[in-house]
């Protein structure tokens, strides 16, 4: 910022205050001589002496007499430029995923490696019958539930399978009977881990579609087919 010298000399605000952010400095700084004695944070834009505009956490402590009156203000000034940066390139990052996650045709769910749904889009909630804010958090097991297109028997979750091998195994294409659903669904699915930078393991992912009328019309073909074929065997 600028040196003291500098500023004794001028409006520190004009200083070091972009304009746009005058009016917020000012509100805290009244807020600071009129109500606030214990201190007060705020974050705004600074300028430096050489023209460039940073970003300051400021911390605002005041002085009182015995009176109970703000003679002076302790401040200290952080510069927090690169951390918040960082923090909005994140921000926006979560949101292009959020927003490409949503749109995506399929059903997908992630997880940590403790099976807690993380993440999941539109259309995973539509064929689970549920809502994102209920299911955050919540073990897949409570609402993924698959069951054998012959046997009928429950399977044990793609998830687990990945996990439970440390990554290490990669499920793709299988089917299975969606049940304990509003509308019970013939799906094709496909599992595999999830690695951070460190190729640690941080969770799985899930991504089914629903195939039922698929499944529906290769059954009538191949129904029609063996008539069909019948038919020539009986002259």
């Amino acid at each position: 910022l600028m040196k003291s010298k500098t500023c004794f000399s001028d409006d520190a605000s004009d200083l070091i205050v972009p304009e746009s952010s005058r009016r917020h400095v000012n509100e805290v700084w009244q807020s600071l001589l009129v109500a606030n004695r214990f201190g007060q944070r705020s974050t705004n834009k600074n300028c430096t002496k050489d023209g460039r505009i940073i970003i300051c956490d400021w911390y605002n402590t005041p002085v009182m007499d015995r009176d109970g009156k703000v003679i002076s203000v302790i401040t200290l000034a952080m510069d927090v430029t690169e951390q918040r940066h960082v923090a909005d390139a994140l921000a926006e990052e979560k949101e292009l995923l959020t927003v490409t996650m949503r749109s995506i045709g399929e059903g997908v769910i992630a997880t940590d490696t403790a099976e807690n749904i993380v993440l999941i889009n539109r259309v995973a909630e539509h064929m689970l019958g549920c809502h994102q804010g209920d299911v955050l958090g919540q073990p897949l097991s409570r609402w993924l539930k698959l069951q054998h297109l012959k046997s009928g028997d429950l399977l044990e979750s793609p998830v687990t399978k990945v996990l439970r091998a440390n990554g290490q195994v990669e499920l793709h294409s299988q089917q299975a009977l969606l049940v304990g659903v509003p509308v019970e669904r013939r799906i094709s699915f496909s599992c595999s881990p999830i690695y951070g930078g460190d190729s640690h393991l941080l969770g799985s992912v899930l991504v089914f579609r629903d195939v039922t009328d698929e499944a529906r019309t290769a059954e009538e073909l191949l129904r029609t087919s063996k008539l069909e074929s019948l038919g020539i065997l009986a002259g």
